[in-house]
């Protein structure tokens, strides 16, 4: 056992009230997987669908199916309608009624779905449970994913659960056959994994609504343009499509106590240690619906898009000139351990003209408002190698300044444009990073599926520090 494992056992992880559960299940034979589902304003059908896909799975030569234990984290809101907290407590009741054969404690259950799947219900809606102390409980996703890790990560501590790498989804998923054959891939001793997705209505129906195409079509769009950019920080923080490894699980404390969000600043810190993979395969299917579920993701977005008078307009998307700024940045870090930041940049904007000048200065302006200086003083000053150099500045520089930087430029200098003016740019063959379809199908949807196709051809992919 690492130290950071030993550690994060000790003082991080929230499951000494689970205590009598995770001794019962550790008694049980050991299983292959677990995959972390939190549930909040659900029907059974995630269940349903998931029951189905374990036993799907094929056995090796003599051996039976590899068991896997599926740990479902009931929450609500304490401020959700309450029609919804109905719902996920009907959902509850139906869980214990149907498969729970005990309860283990007060908000825990246990109980078998199939010959390869348990189930482990934790019920975290307000005053279900007495198994976490007052000041632990939160009503968030952030908090739901946490509990249901850190279960996973006890009970693989435990040695109940052999692979260390813990599965993350949500309960609007639609997951492949070949989801759960992580051994297929390799993904090494540490780090994350983040699965390619396609979103659609239905398990059965792949087309999405106009408004989940435009949503898709930006999250694809800022993937495509860091990847062009150079970035370590180019995959999809979408917490439904993840696996972690409980190395770096424990390293980086955890999911943290977050209404949304949660996936960006964990895959965030694991980064800067660990590699991210993203594989071309599996590729699962992710519910179009519109929610109020999280404040903001996918539900809120096909929301919010949905009620624009006229999306071809009131839809934005960042400026591709932002992403050429991001890739000349990218492109002259590596020369800023022995030169200055404009000495840099004017070498990386040859041919010097009035346009590119003026670029590099803009450049300039927002990185030093994003706090470029302290920065560079601090990796000077704590490196005897352009290597290490570079390992401190994008430890600084990582997903969330990222974010701030093209926020910057984009609020100063290059404001978002109509999703008409991207499209049009898009068929002229003006974005350098994305080329433009082959075809004359230019629907929201149609484009939706050429950028999954123009980020396949990217994958495999490997992001991070390491």
């Amino acid at each position: 056992m690492s130290k950071a494992i030993a550690k994060y056992q000790r003082y991080s992880a929230i499951t000494e009230g689970f205590a009598t559960a995770l001794e019962q299940l550790a008694s049980r034979a050991p299983y292959k997987n677990a995959i972390v589902i939190p549930a909040f304003n659900e029907s059974m059908a995630f269940i349903e669908r998931f029951s189905k896909l374990s036993q799907s799975q094929p056995a090796s030569i003599n051996t039976k199916p590899a068991r896997s234990l599926l740990i479902v984290v009931a929450n609500a809101p304490q401020n959700c309608a309450p029609c919804a907290k109905k719902t996920t407590q009907d959902m509850i009741n139906r869980i214990n009624e149907r498969w729970t054969k005990q309860m283990v404690t007060k908000g825990v259950t246990f109980g078998q779905l199939n010959l390869q799947l348990d189930i482990l219900l934790l019920d975290l809606t307000q005053g279900a449970t007495q198994a976490l102390k007052p000041n632990q409980f939160q009503d968030g996703v952030g908090f739901a994913r946490k509990a249901g890790m850190d279960t996973a990560f006890e009970l693989w501590c435990k040695g109940n659960i052999s692979s260390g790498w813990f599965y993350s989804s949500d309960a609007d998923a639609f997951w492949p056959v070949n989801y759960l054959n992580t051994d297929q891939l390799t993904l090494g001793k540490k780090g994350a994994a983040v699965f390619c997705f396609q979103h659609q209505q239905s398990e059965k129906q792949v087309h999405l609504s106009d408004a989940a195409a435009r949503y898709d079509i930006s999250l694809r769009y800022y993937v495509l343009g860091l990847r062009w950019a150079g970035s370590p920080w180019a995959y999809h923080t979408v917490g439904s499509t993840l696996v972690i490894h409980g190395e770096s699980y424990a390293e980086t404390r955890g999911f943290p106590n977050r209404e949304a969000g949660e996936d960006f600043y964990l895959l965030n810190k694991i980064a800067k240690t660990a590699p991210i993979h993203c594989p071309p395969e599996p590729c699962l299917g992710l519910s179009d619906r519109p929610s109020d579920r999280v404040p903001f993701g996918t539900g809120p977005a096909v929301n919010s898009i949905e009620l624009q008078d006229n999306p071809d307009q009131d839809f934005k998307l960042y400026h591709p000139e932002i992403f050429s700024l991001l890739r000349q940045w990218h492109q002259c870090i590596d020369q800023l351990f022995e030169k200055t930041l404009e000495d840099a940049l004017s070498q990386s904007t040859q041919p010097a003209s009035n346009t590119n000048n003026l670029k590099a200065a803009q450049l300039i302006e927002a990185l030093r408002a994003i706090g470029i200086a302290k920065a560079l003083l601090h990796a000077r000053d704590h490196s005897k190698t352009s290597q290490q150099f570079c390992q401190h500045l994008l430890q600084w520089f990582d997903g969330f300044r990222t974010l701030k930087l093209i926020h910057w430029l984009r609020d100063h200098y290059y404001p978002s444009i109509a999703y008409q003016t991207w499209k049009n740019q898009l068929l002229e063959n003006q974005i350098p990073f994305l080329a433009s379809p082959q075809d004359d199908q230019d629907s929201a949807e149609a484009l939706s599926e050429h950028l999954k196709q123009l980020e396949q051809q990217t994958l495999p992919f490997i992001g991070g520090l390491n």
